[in-house]
């Protein structure tokens, strides 16, 4: 298995090749925020540009995300947030991010 923090970077690169400037920030959320090298999955948060489908986002990250889960034997999940509502604090799990998200 290949180390958390590396998977993540990896991650973070990719997509910031496949969306650019859409991509404004990457979070760690959940368990993995404070777990031994040993963690077998990774909630991530992407907050996008306003303009960002996310049926689109889903379409394009979707592989990106399998691929990485299985080379690296860690669940990985990529949750898009349009900057807009990251902004206001739309929802419970947005501000959730702000509070114990971990930005990458």
């Amino acid at each position: 298995m290949s180390s958390l923090n590396g998977i993540l970077a990896e991650l973070r690169l990719e997509l910031s090749r496949l969306w650019g400037a859409e991509l404004l920030d990457l979070y760690l959320l959940g368990s993995a925020r404070s777990a031994s090298e040993s963690t077998v999955d990774a909630d991530t948060v992407a907050v996008m540009s306003d303009a960002t489908s996310q049926l689109e986002f889903a379409r394009r990250v979707a592989p990106v995300i399998t691929r990485h889960s299985r080379r690296s034997e860690c669940l990985l999940t990529c949750f898009p947030v349009r900057r807009t509502e990251f902004e206001q604090n739309a929802s419970q799990f947005i501000r959730n991010v702000h509070e114990f998200g971990i930005k990458l």
